[in-house]
């Protein structure tokens, strides 16, 4: 045996592992140069913002600017996706979740990076976002002053700052959540944003629209430990940029969940009610028209009559709240209302021979209409379909048979009513304009909604159904014999 220990080989004991060449592994949290080249008291107050953010935000559910593939340009999307977060909470080590760092803030503060925050699930305080937008319409000084008016009567010294392409303004809260449930708390928030969304209509600051940012990651667990049934992703939200204004927010306005819910109590604002504008006796008396077919400009959606539908798209967007797919990350604007408005109007003007209405023939008018410069909006299927279920949902379309296969487009177009309501917007301006339907007043929208869905239930919210032909059910089994495998076949089993 000594004479075998003697024979094994024992120079690896005394080689010099480090003379090898080996790769470099990139570092990951290397602080930008903007940030090497500030002061030494700028820095530690950078990284006191920094560490204010992190403690307050979820470190699993972030995200960054990156640059779509279809645009290339750069939305916020979040770093971890539903494959990584589900094994991490499911306890496993290799799910390879990236958590955010404070190099990751930092680089956000000294404007290297835009990153992006949901509320925080496992600290007490946690973050929320109000973002007042001006994209579609609306001005930045509305949006300050919508903004200071909220912080002298709700939301006393909330921080707020003009937003990166300096067209909103996006205010912070830090809201004390404990023992408060992620599926409780965000319902507390949509319950609020609708509010503001209330306040705002009868405030009379030139916005777009105002939302909550930053709700929660929730969770549905199972009854066993560990086992997670569904993860819904919390809504991104930008956090906070200028650091030479961290004084500010350490006294922002800093509630309780209980407090927040109580906000549309202690400020109550009815919901939206205009007034209805009486009618004159020749308007009541006055026969149907003869309907109007294209337009003086030559093209079958005049642009004009884009820009004539912005009230009626706002206003339709208030009471149906289109929302996308979890499957995209489009986002819907009045313009996108107005375009698609505008060409279910024409399509049904012109409708096909068979009373159908094809999504290309819908696409290619839109592409063409981009094309043209008429709108800055591209075409997008998510957006359009989402629309095109707003409507449906609030009984403004007539569906003549909601299935479709291949080679067949379903048969729907826009009902009587919503006819009415654009005719009334093109002719507001002109009286010697023609109408193609009983006039509709548009201070009267909501009544026009709710009579339109007593009238006609079977109409509301129906959608696009996929069908397969019948002949593929009735010959399956008589294919399946030719081709030698009647074992597969229904008779068979």
């Amino acid at each position: 045996m000594e004479e075998q220990q003697q024979q094994i080989p024992t120079d690896w004991l005394t080689a010099d592992w480090h003379e090898k060449e080996k790769p470099k592994r990139p570092r990951r949290n290397v602080l930008p140069e903007a940030y090497r080249h500030l002061s030494k008291s700028e820095k530690q107050q950078v990284r006191a913002a920094a560490k204010w953010i992190r403690q307050r935000v979820s470190h699993i559910n972030w995200g960054r600017q990156m640059p779509d593939k279809s645009t290339g340009k750069p939305v916020p999307k979040p770093v971890n996706l539903k494959d990584h977060v589900l094994p991490h909470l499911r306890g496993s080590w290799r799910s390879g979740v990236r958590k955010l760092t404070l190099t990751a803030i930092i680089r956000h503060l000294v404007n290297d990076d835009t990153a992006y925050f949901t509320a925080n699930s496992l600290g007490d305080e946690t973050l929320l976002m109000l973002d007042i937008d001006c994209h579609a319409c609306g001005t930045l000084e509305g949006a300050t002053q919508f903004a200071e008016f909220l912080r002298q009567n709700c939301f006393p010294n909330l921080y707020y700052e003009v937003s990166t392409h300096g067209n909103g303004i996006q205010g912070f809260v830090v809201v004390d959540r404990k023992l408060w449930k992620d599926a409780d708390y965000k319902a507390t928030l949509v319950n609020v944003e609708k509010w503001l969304r209330r306040m705002l209509h009868w405030t009379p600051f030139d916005v777009e629209d105002v939302e909550l940012k930053g709700m929660p990651l929730v969770v549905s667990w199972g009854a066993r430990k560990g086992q997670v049934k569904s993860v819904t992703f919390g809504s991104l939200a930008k956090m906070p940029r200028d650091w030479t204004r961290f004084g500010e927010w350490l006294s922002t306005t800093r509630m309780t969940a209980h407090e927040l819910r109580k906000l549309p109590e202690r400020f109550a604002v009815p919901e939206p009610e205009p007034e209805v504008e009486p009618q004159s006796e020749t308007e009541t008396e006055a026969k149907e028209p003869v309907p109007r077919k294209g337009s003086v400009s030559g093209k079958l959606v005049d642009p004009d009559e884009i820009r004539k539908l912005e009230p009626l798209a706002r206003k339709l967007m208030r009471l149906g709240s289109p929302e996308v797919g979890r499957s995209s990350r489009a986002v819907i604007v009045a313009e996108d209302v107005q375009v698609t408005l505008a060409i279910l109007r024409a399509c049904t003007l012109h409708m096909n021979a068979d009373g159908s209405m094809p999504l290309k023939r819908t696409q290619a008018i839109w592409e063409a209409i981009h094309a043209a410069g008429d709108t800055t909006r591209a075409f997008c299927y998510h957006r359009f379909a989402a629309i095109r279920n707003m409507l449906s949902g609030l009984g403004l379309l007539d569906w003549e048979d909601e299935t479709y296969q291949f080679g067949k487009a379903c048969r729907w177009s826009a009902s009587e009513k919503l006819m009415g309501m654009m005719e009334k917007e093109f002719s507001s301006g002109n009286t010697t304009t023609p109408r193609t339907s009983p006039i509709v007043d548009r201070n009267n929208i909501q009544e026009a909604i709710e009579e339109a869905r007593r009238n006609r239930p079977e109409q509301v919210g129906l959608r696009p159904k996929m069908v397969y032909p019948s002949l593929l059910r009735t010959d399956w089994d008589t294919k399946l014999t030719e081709m030698g495998l009647d074992h597969l076949s229904r008779r068979a089993a």
